[in-house]
């Protein structure tokens, strides 16, 4: 398998599990890892730092690989599960490809809030709007912000989920610092080049 194929087929297992693709860092991750790069290796040239790969994103990124595959993989062992997991895809129906049972069932329970959305739908549409989503766990807020990007993209508007937990801890010790993490971080995931 070449990686063009892996990292479509990554794609698509995470879209199915976890209701999205791989972020910039993630594909990098991946990449470098099909590569058999080393973490400063992988880094070189970008502006993540290894201590990050090594750490938070590393560990989460495996975490949710492993989750989306349905295998625990790591680093070294994640050629060949991506290998049967594509093989199991060939003998599913195209009405059900790519959808797990538990994300049809977390779907049917997302409690719809249509004055809200209605709300939040408007307010997006408007140049430098600015929403606030806020509930308890496990309330449907990120089930109700990937409706609310889905939408804003119908329209014609890009949209991007950023976590803040891509961060690392030096990204908050400023607000210089902090600007500048969310905003590297918004160009890469629209893919804006940076202007010199």
């Amino acid at each position: 398998m070449e990686l063009e194929e892996a990292l479509k087929t990554v794609n698509q297992a995470m879209l199915s599990k976890h209701g999205r693709v791989l972020t910039d860092a993630e594909s990098v991750l991946f990449t470098g890892s099909w590569q058999g790069l080393t973490y400063d290796a992988m880094v070189e040239g970008t502006q993540y730092k290894a201590s990050y790969f090594k750490g938070d994103l590393g560990h989460k990124f495996w975490e949710d690989l492993s989750n989306a595959l349905g295998e625990k993989v790591s680093k070294r062992s994640f050629k060949e599960a991506i290998a049967r997991f594509q093989a199991t895809l060939k003998f599913e129906s195209p009405q059900t490809n790519f959808v797990p049972k538990k994300q049809e069932i977390r779907i049917n329970h997302y409690v719809e809030h249509p004055i809200l959305e209605k709300i939040a739908k408007q307010e997006i549409l408007k140049p430098g709007s600015l929403l606030r989503i806020k509930g308890s766990p496990k309330m449907g807020k990120t089930t109700f912000l990937s409706r609310l990007i889905n939408y804003g993209q119908n329209k014609g508007l890009r949209g991007i989920n950023l976590s803040m937990s891509l961060a690392e801890k030096d990204d908050f010790s400023s607000l210089d610092k902090f600007l500048q993490f969310f905003c590297i971080s918004v160009a890469q995931m629209l893919r804006i080049r940076r202007k010199i």
